[in-house]
């Protein structure tokens, strides 16, 4: 650099919601949308906590940012470049790319949220039961695919990259999930009865299968009880 000329700022983006695609590309389009699914994710389970108050909620959700900084540590250590091409020139985008984030983020969400949907809830009685659980697990498991090729597609990552991340999400869900049922749930029951718990209205949900069917009833109820007093 000359003596007398300033150094140019290096401008990063954040590279979360950041995504390119071809003009005119359907297909890419399309796929641009399914790799942004983690923020949706992230958002709806947020949204989730503060309206549920619910302890295997927040410990999902805990989970899910666990797996991210799993995710960063790896990055760093590995140091794999991203592919070069058109769509990702080096300057733009993070320096790594090995695990994909994305990738680890929904092997991690469709592994976990499988898991829970058939161990730990009841959506619906007899066959139709299994037949909620699988439909809402095919969903999932079809977003994650969505999202991870999206990632090879529009060439942020190679598919070796998405391929590990994949594969260790899943193996950090399931180890969560072990964690979470064996050794964190038989302290809910006293988790909740903190003074703090009551004063954040946290609450237990684990010991009620179906909480939605549960829920339902509980405000039926309750709006009867309510419009009889009223009308008396």
């Amino acid at each position: 650099m000359a003596p007398g000329e300033e150094e140019a700022a290096r401008y990063v983006p954040i590279t979360l919601t950041h995504v390119l695609y071809e003009e005119g590309d359907v297909v890419g389009f399309v796929l641009a949308w399914f790799s942004i699914l983690p923020v949706f994710i992230l958002v709806g389970l947020c949204t989730l906590i503060l309206v549920r108050r619910d302890l295997q909620t927040m410990f999902f959700t805990g989970g899910l940012v666990a797996n991210e900084g799993v995710n960063f540590i790896l990055k760093n250590l590995i140091q794999e470049p991203r592919p070069i091409n058109a769509m990702n020139p080096r300057p733009l985008f993070g320096k790594y790319g090995m695990p994909s984030s994305h990738a680890q983020f929904m092997g991690w969400f469709a592994t976990y949220f499988s898991l829970f949907i058939f161990v730990k809830t009841m959506l619906s009685v007899g066959s139709l039961d299994y037949v909620w659980k699988t439909f809402c697990t095919g969903v999932a498991v079809c977003s994650s695919v969505l999202c991870c090729a999206s990632r090879i597609y529009l060439g942020y990552h190679s598919m070796a990259q998405v391929l590990y991340g994949v594969v260790l999400g899943a193996g950090v869900a399931v180890l969560w999930f072990t964690v979470v049922q064996v050794f964190c749930e038989p302290y809910f029951s006293q988790i909740y009865q903190w003074k703090i718990s009551e004063l954040l209205l946290l609450k237990d949900m684990s010991r009620i299968p179906n909480y939605m069917w549960f829920e339902y009833t509980s405000v039926r109820q309750e709006t009867k009880k309510r419009l009889r007093r009223k009308s008396s």
